[in-house]
């Protein structure tokens, strides 16, 4: 897709803004609702945290007071005195009355300290009738009472939640709350009546009301769920019902009696169970309360956005210039080494990656100036070494002499020897011109130097022998044109001497993974180490000679100049023994239409020559 024409014909500077203030405005207002929306789960999750806590520290406090009744009927029901009392009929009513009077002081014993405790009241079906306190009996007998029945009927602890007045005592205006526990004879297991501890309303309500001052309402269910307090008039939602109706209908298992929370309609409730009692507390928070608490988030949320929107434009601004401002010198330095002035150079002032460019950069005009000056010396003595090799190819006297060889064979009538030392002549220009190439395949250059040693073997009348070496498959590889003869050369004029009538000149090529290797050795009269040391400081020189060893000199450079300084020529000589010229090239396979090399493994390689 193409970018708008307004933009891209815009400066850098102007881009960078315009591609900058949205990248950091849009960013921070994610960030600022992704923080909104963080902060209202945060700030939800932590009302539903102190909620659950205080719904269920309220219940623990209620679980005491449940506990507390329910360790009074215990101890009652585990009390000697009173299973004797409770087992025995008595047959007079004095006896009886004593008996009550005695389970008096014992009740009252028991509940004595126990602030929480309205009243403990034991009622047997021998009629017996103790309390703890000095309220008056409602009647004699209770047997006829419902929540009596009940007990017996069930043989089970009974919760009756808030109501008007005691269920055994006169009381005027108190609410109460009652455990109905049967009395249980501990020697035959028959139930010999019931046990009531009741517990005034403001007791356990006092509990609740200490947390009301907080934005959470608090409700009070019974197992049926019935209401017994609400701290506000509002209706539970029916999910919610429905939900504490199955969890205290079902069993009074551990899972139940834990703090849970539910969002319904916007409104967060958390109830819990009693272990006790089955009754359920419920925390509400309206979400009205949530709502404000959103709202105050979402105002100082918007505020921070647009001060920080503002501090990032204003960012934007500051560093885009500051950003471009070497970027325009850096391109003023580039627009005048375009127009040829490589003496020019970017002064850095940090040390930034800006910095580093502009090192790179006044290293790269430095380069590009240093590599100018070096390509032109290397041409120099590239076309100095091709004009030196090809000087050497058409030497006037090698012409002479063969010509005028050719000349004695026709006198002589050895024409079949003139035309051979004709046809090898006239091979040997056409391979040394070669169209102008200097590259050639390595069978060209093996066919080069058998012509010239053919002729040189007619003119020398036979004075020295030769043999090639050479695989089959390195004849499609390239090399220089010229390298073999100067070499063959030197080994014909410098091997023969009178010690030396005879010469052996053995030619081998060869080869490993990356290279070739081009040998030619003699059995001539070979060198003394002091002329041998000579002869490769003449060769390895960098400087121009025209002494002995110039040819080997321009063949070295001709091999290092094309192919690097890797390769090139290496010399080994003995006296009286011969001499050993080897010769290094790349492994590259010749390619005749477009004169490009091409290493072994096919990657195409260059040549130096422009």
């Amino acid at each position: 897709m193409k970018k708008p024409n307004y933009i891209i014909n815009k400066s850098i500077k102007q881009r960078l803004c315009f591609y900058f203030i949205p990248l950091s405005v849009i960013p921070l207002l994610l960030l600022q609702l992704i923080t909104a929306s963080v902060s209202n789960n945060t700030i939800s999750n932590m009302i539903t945290k102190t909620t659950t806590a205080e719904v269920k520290t309220i219940l623990t406090e209620m679980e005491r007071s449940f506990s507390n009744m329910k360790e009074i009927c215990d101890s009652v029901n585990n009390n000697a005195s009173f299973q004797q009392r409770m087992r025995t009929q008595y047959t007079t009513i004095e006896e009886q009355f004593s008996e009550d009077l005695n389970g008096n002081l014992e009740l009252n014993s028991i509940v004595s300290g126990r602030k929480d405790i309205s009243g403990i009241y034991v009622l047997g079906l021998n009629n017996i009738c103790c309390k703890s306190n000095t309220a008056s009996f409602q009647k004699t007998v209770y047997r006829e009472d419902y929540w009596f029945d009940a007990v017996l009927d069930s043989g089970s602890d009974i919760w009756y939640g808030i109501h008007d007045e005691s269920f055994v005592v006169k009381s005027s205006g108190t609410r109460y709350i009652s455990l109905c526990s049967p009395y249980i004879d501990k020697s035959t297991g028959k139930i010999n009546g019931v046990i009531v501890v009741e517990l005034a309303e403001n007791t356990l309500l006092d509990t609740i009301t200490q947390y009301e001052p907080t934005d959470v309402r608090f409700t009070l269910l019974d197992n049926k769920c019935q209401i017994l307090y609400s701290s506000d008039e509002f209706t539970l939602p029916s999910k919610l019902l429905t939900t504490l109706s199955y969890s205290t209908s079902g069993d009074n298992s551990a899972t139940s009696i834990y703090p849970s929370a539910e969002l319904i309609k916007r409104e967060l409730f958390v109830y819990q169970k009693s272990a006790t009692t089955n009754w359920s507390l419920i925390g509400n928070v309206p979400k009205n309360y949530l709502n404000s608490i959103n709202i105050k988030i979402f105002v100082i949320s918007a505020v921070i956005l647009l001060v920080v929107a503002a501090i990032a434009i204003f960012l934007s601004l500051f560093l885009s210039r500051k950003f471009t401002d070497p970027i325009i010198h850096m391109k003023n330095a580039m627009k005048s080494v375009e127009d040829g002035d490589f003496s020019v150079q970017i002064t850095a002032e940090s040390q930034d990656e800006l910095a580093s460019l502009a090192h790179s950069f006044n290293h790269m005009v430095t380069h590009i100036q240093d590599l100018m000056n070096s390509i032109y010396e290397q041409q120099v003595r590239l076309r100095k070494s091709e004009f030196k090799a090809l000087q050497a190819q058409i030497n006037p006297h090698f012409l002479y002499n063969s010509l005028d060889s050719i000349v004695w064979l026709l006198k002589m009538n050895r024409n079949a020897d003139s035309i051979h030392m004709l046809q090898n002549l006239a091979m040997l220009f056409r391979i040394a011109l070669s169209k102008g190439s200097e590259l050639i395949p390595i069978a060209s250059e093996i066919q080069h130097i058998t012509s010239y040693l053919e002729i040189q073997t007619i003119r020398y009348s036979r004075k020295f022998d030769y043999d090639i070496d050479f695989p089959e498959n390195l004849k499609s590889y390239s090399t220089l044109k010229l390298l073999l003869q100067p070499l063959v050369e030197n080994s014909i004029y410098h091997g023969l001497s009178k010690t030396k009538p005879h010469v052996h000149i053995h030619v081998e090529i060869m080869e490993d993974i990356d290279d070739i290797f081009f040998i030619v050795q003699d059995n001539g009269i070979g060198m003394t180490a002091e002329e041998l040391s000579r002869l490769r400081t003449n060769i390895y020189s960098n400087t121009e000679i025209h002494s002995s060893g110039y040819g080997l000199h321009n063949i070295n450079e001709r091999i290092q100049t094309y192919f690097g300084d890797n390769y090139g020529l290496s010399i080994e000589s003995e006296f009286n023994y011969g001499t050993t010229v080897k010769l290094k090239l790349p492994k590259q396979i010749h390619n005749a239409d477009t004169g490009s090399m091409y290493s072994h493994s096919s990657q195409p390689i260059h040549s130096q020559t422009p």
